[in-house]
């Protein structure tokens, strides 16, 4: 498992051998929950997002536009991106715009 921001390994193992990380809603609008409106990150990285994402106001937009798997982020003033898999950004964009 890796940060889907900065594709390094997660920081370590639960007890029960999962791999910690931090799932943090990527649109906040959506009106429902669906899973895959979620990002598995680092806890470095989890905390940027939810508190200098520079970009949040057309994330949406930027997202639906997106067709290469790598969403162009500002995270705490720097450039970053969100790495998607095929099916993930596939299925959420999906879920975007029927909604």
């Amino acid at each position: 498992m890796i940060c889907q921001v900065c594709q390094a390994p997660l920081p370590f193992k639960l007890d029960d051998g999962r791999y910690y990380l931090e799932k943090v809603e990527f649109i906040r609008d959506l009106g429902k929950r669906h899973f895959q409106n979620y990002l598995a990150l680092c806890p470095n990285h989890a905390a940027m997002f939810l508190y200098t994402l520079g970009s949040g106001d057309v994330i949406r937009e930027m997202f639906l536009l997106c067709d290469d798997g790598k969403l162009e982020i500002i995270l705490a003033g720097e450039d970053a991106s969100i790495y998607f898999t095929g099916t993930h950004m596939a299925d959420l964009k999906a879920i975007i715009e029927s909604g």
